[in-house]
């Protein structure tokens, strides 16, 4: 009894101890209070490690069992009886501690959480709070496992507040734990003492006698009597206490059923009214969703006809830049196919003029050699009859020498005729065939010139094609951007549409969330007001007081407790009201900026796509004189190649023209020589006739070593006229070697030349399409840098929206807050007023301390079932609210997941019939292409065809040119060996 009356006078001084520790650790500490001789202790669980696949958490527990750590693994590791945690602080110390219940899982969902606790004795709680946890270590038994985790600093400064915490507000003495089992002491009884006596008496000197053992038992027997009787009294004015008791819990419950029947018709009147403002706002909010839908409709229409009429009027501008592009290839292509006839035109006449030089050089070697040939056969006619005259007037022995001479003379002549004749045929043979050399050297330097100017003149066109071609892409790119920069802005006004409607739907889940729990609030301030007035009623009706004071108080205090509502609902109507306006500048300033932001976008485009223009036309005009310059180009290497050629044709006929004069000159001068020699031969052979008489057989050795001699000049003559004339030909030979190099080298140089300039021509080109093509990179990446940092900054608006909404709902919880925390103040201020009224009573009824301890014993197990009971109802009214948010914010996110989807596929296949119409147009345009490239491949493959069946026709009679003067060749090859028979016959002879 002492002990019971000493815990119950302690525990006001317990609940002012606890105070500041509570108001200190009020975050940390979920419950502390003290039921019998047991104090209860449950803290809130915190994280120790958040991982992306697992979370661990603890907290403390204090109850009959004693001081227990909590563990909590979320969808970690099973927490199995007799497994290991090691704690290791930051100076490398260790604790290891061993789960000692049994495995407590649930399912969140489809998430495990395995509970389970270890039991820590004052040493080790004063350990963990002491030092900070760094690292912990859980062990499997069964498995052999062992997993490391290393803590926050933050999270482990946590765990170390909590522990510090507890061990601050825990009592030892109240904590019974199972691993320190209370030691009781026995007090001996008298009887024990008495027996000690007897023994020691035994053994004494000196006995007890019987009449001390008889006065004992009477002592004994009337010492119990009167306990009985005592026991007897009390429990009568314990069963009065209790009747008493009884009554005054009636009546007290009979009141207390009277008041809450008025609290639930005030509850069920603040219900309906808030029911009705809330549907009030909800259609509210429904009409002004109706009207912003409306008016993103016609804005999301009108885009729709902008970007329509861009895209018809891009399309119109690409036919356009199409139909000028036709039209410039179509004018390119013309005159390139008038150069190209012109150059065929010029092929044909230089072809010409090479036939007619062939047929002139061989008509004149023709002419020539039956010139040769008709001196010859006269030559050979008039030997014959000076012979024959010689033969008719030589007599006797004169006759033999005479015909000997004659036939030497003969032979002489006509092997000087022979020999004469085919030097001048060689002559006029290699004549003929150094004059179809130059021509043919003439006729592939013109080939060749002629292919060089076809071929600069397709690259001249092919580049100007080129040209037209970039020029369509960039203007049909320039047209494709703008038309980007128009969906963006529309997808842009999309967003913010959806932005906007988001953030509508978010304030209005955000109200309701306000609403339901403000109701929450009224209610659960409602039904605590009422408990603790009912039990403060209930004490004040215990401690004897009258019913009428009671009610006056609590009238009093229910007043007091709507004031303090009124004044809850009053203020967070004004925080909510507050709240509105701000939301609804902050938006109307978002609008404004937002509008400046578009009209700047506009305006930087407009500005952009001018410069591009100006760009664009630059270009175009650094195009024109570029080909203005290749063309300039051309049009002087043509002039240059014209020029030489000219030059190099004059330069040859005169080379020609001396050659044939030496030649002429040559074969002049061997003839006057021959005839000299004749003439002198002929002198002698008359000379020898006349001497022939007179000298006779002497006269006749001497004429024949004239005619040997005679030969033998005739012979050194034919000779050195060979030898000459074979000098003559090589001569002419080498200078048409060297002039068939110098013409190959001109022509090489100048080929070399054009295809130098040509493929600086070309290079330039390239560079300028590499600029173009850079440029037009450039202007990509400014695009896409223009749409990052319009997305970017889409981005932070939508960012600001929703910081601005967090921190409104952060200034809401933070006003929550407040208000629990107020109303913890006024419920533990109520519970201080308990505490003290349980000191008054405790000092008025003093008799009956028992009675009235298990009273309090079972109020507070009523409480507490209350206590549970409201916190279970509040988790289902929680949780219904939380279903129905979500139910709601689903439905919302449905509706809008759907109005986005719809115009997102509507933006879609007016892309794609966009898409669907450029291709097509660009389909057609590449058709037009490809027919006219297809078109003038095929004419230039028919040209190269006629022009290499040309080649092909005059190859083949080159060939029969050359055939014939091989026949020629031989020939003449057989007429030497005729005449060389002849001579060896002549000799044998």
């Amino acid at each position: 009894m002492k002990k019971l009356a000493l815990l119950l006078l302690s525990l006001p001084i317990f609940f002012l101890i606890e105070n500041p520790l509570y108001s200190h650790c009020s975050d940390l500490i979920v419950s502390n209070f003290v039921r019998g001789n047991t104090q209860f202790i449950t803290t809130a669980d915190r994280n120790l490690i958040v991982r992306g696949d697992f979370t661990y958490q603890a907290g403390f527990v204090a109850d009959a069992r004693g001081v227990l750590l909590k563990v909590i693994s979320i969808d970690g590791m099973q927490l199995e009886r007799g497994d290991e945690i090691i704690f290791i602080d930051n100076t490398g110390h260790r604790e290891s501690a061993v789960f000692t219940e049994r495995r407590a899982v649930r399912q969140d969902g489809r998430v495990p959480h395995s509970t389970n606790f270890i039991s820590i004795n004052a040493e080790m709680l004063n350990w963990l709070a002491e030092n900070r946890i760094s690292t912990f270590f859980l062990r499997k038994r069964h498995e052999n496992v062992m997993r490391k985790i290393s803590l926050h600093s933050s999270r482990s400064a946590e765990f170390n507040q909590i522990a510090r915490c507890v061990r601050d507000i825990v009592d030892w003495d109240m904590i019974l734990s199972p691993a320190q089992p209370v030691a009781v002491q026995q007090r001996q009884s008298p009887g024990s003492s008495v027996g000690t006596d007897r023994e020691s008496g035994r053994s004494g000197t000196s006995g007890v006698s019987d009449a001390e053992t008889l006065a004992l038992q009477e002592e004994l027997h009337s010492t119990r009597e009167r306990l009985r009787v005592e026991i007897e009294r009390e429990r009568r004015s314990a069963y009065d206490v209790k009747q008493e008791l009884q009554d005054e819990i009636q009546s007290a419950r009979a009141h207390r059923n009277e008041v809450i029947a008025g609290f639930e018709q005030e509850i069920e009147d603040e219900r309906a009214k808030t029911h009705s403002e809330i549907l009030r706002i909800r259609n509210d909010r429904l009409e002004r969703i109706a009207s912003e839908k409306e008016q993103t409709g016609s804005i999301i229409d009108s885009l729709r006809m902008n970007v329509i009429t861009e895209m018809e009027r891009t399309r119109d501008k690409i036919d356009e830049l199409g139909k000028n592009t036709s039209e410039q290839i179509a004018r390119q292509r013309a005159k390139a196919n008038r150069v190209i006839d012109s150059l065929r035109q010029s092929k044909v006449t230089q072809q010409q003029l090479y036939a007619t030089e062939v047929v002139q050089s061989r008509e004149r070697a023709a002419e020539r050699i039956s010139q040769i040939n008709s001196e010859l056969e006269r030559s050979l006619q008039e030997a014959r009859d000076s012979a024959k005259t010689e033969r008719e007037r030589s007599a006797g022995e004169v006759v033999d020498a005479r015909k000997s001479a004659a036939n030497e003379i003969l032979e002489a002549r006509q092997r000087a005729a022979r020999e004469i004749a085919e030097a001048q045929t060689r002559a006029e043979l290699e004549i003929e065939s150094i004059a179809n050399e130059v021509a043919e050297t003439r006729r592939r330097a013109a080939d060749e010139r002629a292919a060089i100017a076809e071929s600069n003149q397709l690259d001249i066109t092919e580049l100007k094609a080129m040209a037209e071609r970039e020029r369509e892409a960039i203007l049909a790119d320039v047209y494709s951007r703008r038309a980007e920069r128009l969906e963006m802005e529309e997808t842009h006004r999309n967003e913010m549409g959806r932005i906007r409607l988001e953030h509508n739907a978010l304030v209005k889940n955000t109200r309701a969330v306000q609403d339901s729990q403000l109701l929450a609030m009224r209610d659960d301030f409602v039904r605590a007001v009422q408990r603790a007035e009912m039990r403060k009623a209930e004490r004040i009706a215990k401690s004897g007081q009258e019913a009428d004071s009671v009610l006056a108080i609590r009238e009093l205090q229910v007043n007091a407790a709507k004031d303090r509502k009124n004044q809850v609902i009053d203020s967070i109507q004004h925080l909510v009201a507050e709240e509105r306006k701000r939301l609804a500048q902050a938006i109307q300033s978002w609008r404004q900026s937002h509008r400046q932001m578009l009209d700047s976008i506009r305006t930087e485009g407009e500005n952009q796509l001018e410069s591009e223009l100006a760009v664009m036309q630059e270009r175009r005009r650094a195009i024109a004189e570029r080909i203005a310059e290749t063309d300039e180009r051309l049009a002087t290497l043509e002039a240059d190649l014209k020029h030489r050629e000219d030059s190099l044709r004059l330069d040859y006929a005169a080379r020609i023209g001396e050659s044939r004069a030496r030649s002429e000159a040559r074969l002049k001068e061997i003839e006057e020589r021959e005839s000299g020699v004749l003439a002198e031969i002929t002198r002698e052979f008359e000379k020898q006739r006349k001497l022939s008489k007179e000298e006779g057989e002497s006269h006749r050795l001497q004429l024949a070593e004239e005619v040997r001699d005679a030969r033998t000049r005739a012979l050194e003559a034919v000779t050195e006229a060979r030898m000459n004339a074979e000098e003559e030909i090589q001569a002419m030979q080498t200078e048409l070697e060297q002039l068939r190099l110098d013409n190959r080298m001109a022509v090489k140089d100048e080929r070399l030349t054009g295809a130098r300039k040509l493929r600086e021509i070309r290079q330039e080109n390239m560079g300028l399409r590499t600029a173009m093509l850079d440029e037009r990179e450039e202007m990509a990446k400014e695009h896409h840098q223009l749409l990052r940092e319009e997305r970017e900054r889409i981005a932070g608006e939508r960012a600001a929206l929703v910081e601005s909404h967090n921190e409104y709902q952060l200034a809401f919880r933070d006003s929550l807050q407040k208000l629990q925390q107020q109303h913890a103040e006024k419920i533990f201020a109520m519970r201080s007023s308990r505490a003290s009224e349980r000191e008054n009573i405790l000092h008025t009824y003093e008799q009956e301390r028992n009675n009235r301890a298990e009273k309090m014993e079972r109020e507070r197990e009523e409480f507490a079932v209350e206590l549970a009971s409201f916190r279970q109802h509040r988790a289902m009214m929680k949780d219904s609210l939380r279903t129905k948010q979500e139910a709601d914010i689903q439905q919302l996110l449905a509706e809008h997941r759907s109005t986005r989807e719809e115009i997102l596929a509507q933006i879609r296949r007016e892309r794609n019939r966009a898409n669907e119409e450029i291709e097509t147009v660009q389909r057609e345009q590449a058709m037009r292409v490809f027919e006219a490239k297809k078109q003038a491949d095929s004419e230039i493959k028919a040209v190269k065809l006629r022009t290499a069946s040309e080649i092909e026709v005059l190859k083949s009679e080159i060939a029969d040119r050359k055939q014939e003067l091989d026949d020629l060749l031989i020939q003449v090859e057989k007429a030497e060996l005729q005449l060389k028979s002849i001579t060896e016959s002549g000799e044998k002879d």
